[in-house]
């Protein structure tokens, strides 16, 4: 996984599967349908075409008779009796194909997946206006990550979703069930989403983003913080500029956050002071989103999430060294699109053991979002939550770890509380 893919902010979403994602769709056959020959684009990279990449034709959407080659990356396991470990990114809108997992145990195998229209699986034009919403859903989405696991015959694998994956996850994990496919062993979620976010100030997309910024800003250096709240351009970096690099840093967690923050004081060596606004200037100077991408997130995540989206994307903006509501924008990304088919955990239940990792200071899903997925699962579930962990608890805040973690959850989980006591930050886990 890329570092670009790790620490991105990532969103959720998803629907019941069996029945219509848009009000328009009436008896299986949704008003306005055109059929559209969808192909795959001919400049993928390299990692795209490699002899571990397996193509299978898939439907375009449930109500028409259009296919596309739907791609993701197998590598069967090295070890006997080693699972495959199913990877579902998030996003919604992020790859995995480009970087298998690096918390992947040795000998495992995997089967690592890209959302259609997107990485590996980029178009080489966008779905028609009018389909476009059929296309990208997490309905067809998760039909797609159902079909790759048919067509490998899996039988022994790890169902394993990050962010708007563990949305998907949560789908995959109920429709496989409910259609009698081969079930995992186990489903692990990291940065849980639990339902659609709202709109009140407590529990919209940014308010945990407002809530650590707050909660670290006192302890910064005396010098840092008159920059930040006095200065109009911050070490160099407008307003827009500090918003986007707030937002690419609290979900890594607040203490790696507050230690970059505090390096710009005067007070430490210049060359530390430099790899720091090196650091910042790459978040701020990141290459555009690839189209697809954009679209599918904006199907995906105004008609089944949330509908505040901006059109910068930045849920809250830096104003005179705070965050705030980015209310003047809100919903601009999404414009005529608004949620019609909110996801709800509670409604996607499963009965494989679920293992869920949440960080305690999560900016992107906060902690709130995994307890209620918590709380109204139904069937044997543990929670690992991290002390001080960001958005990825699991990959990035206990990366030395994480292998073993993974190891013990394959086993059954039994010593899983001795492993996480070697971790690197402290955890606490709970099960029902």
């Amino acid at each position: 996984m890329t570092k670009a893919t790790l620490f991105s902010t990532l969103l959720l979403t998803s629907c019941v599967i069996d029945g219509s994602d848009d009000s328009q769709c009436v008896g299986g056959k949704c008003d306005g349908y055109v059929e559209e020959d969808l192909e795959i684009a001919s400049d993928l990279p390299t990692e795209c075409k490699g002899a571990d990449v397996i193509r299978i034709e898939r439907p375009s959407t449930a109500d028409g008779s259009d296919t596309f080659q739907y791609g993701f990356r197998f590598k069967a396991p090295i070890t006997a009796g080693a699972p495959v470990l199913v990877y579902l990114p998030g996003g919604p809108g992020q790859s995995s194909m480009d970087h298998p997992a690096e918390f992947i145990p040795e000998g495992w195998g995997y089967l690592m997946t890209d959302p259609r229209g997107v990485g590996c699986n980029r178009l080489a034009q966008l779905p028609s206006a009018v389909n476009s919403g059929r296309f990208f859903s997490t309905r067809e989405i998760a039909n797609d990550a159902i079909a790759a696991i048919q067509d490998r015959k899996l039988d022994h694998y790890i169902l394993f979703g990050i962010s708007y994956g563990t949305l998907l996850g949560t789908t995959v994990a109920h429709e496989i069930e409910a259609r009698g496919v081969a079930k995992p062993d186990a489903v692990v979620l990291e940065g849980v989403l639990g339902k659609t976010f709202g709109h009140d100030d407590t529990n919209f997309p940014g308010s945990e983003y407002i809530n650590q910024w707050q909660r670290m800003r006192p302890a910064l250096p005396a010098d840092v913080l008159t920059e930040l709240d006095t200065k109009a351009a911050p070490y160099g970096f407008d307003a827009t500029a500090w918003s986007k690099i707030l937002m690419g840093f609290l979900p890594r967690g607040p203490l790696e956050t507050f230690n970059y923050v505090s390096a710009l004081s005067s007070t430490q060596p210049e060359a530390t002071r430099q790899e720091v606004l090196a650091t910042f200037k790459q978040i701020v100077d990141s290459p555009a989103t690839p189209a697809g991408a954009v679209e599918l997130y904006r199907q995906v995540a105004c008609r089944e999430i949330m509908d505040t989206v901006p059109a910068n994307d930045l849920d809250v903006v830096f104003q005179a060294g705070q965050l705030v509501r980015n209310s003047a924008q809100e919903g601009t990304k999404c414009g005529e699109l608004h949620v019609t088919t909110p996801y709800d955990s509670a409604s996607l239940q499963f009965s494989m053991k679920l293992y869920e990792f949440i960080g305690d200071s999560d900016t992107a899903t906060p902690p709130w979002q995994g307890a209620y997925h918590f709380e109204h699962h139904t069937s044997a579930a543990v929670r690992v939550t991290t002390k001080y962990g960001g958005h990825n608890s699991l990959e990035l805040n206990q990366a030395a770890c994480a292998p073993q973690l993974m190891a013990s959850i394959a086993a059954g989980g039994a010593d899983l509380a001795t492993v996480a006591a070697a971790c690197p930050m402290q955890t606490v886990i709970d099960s029902k």
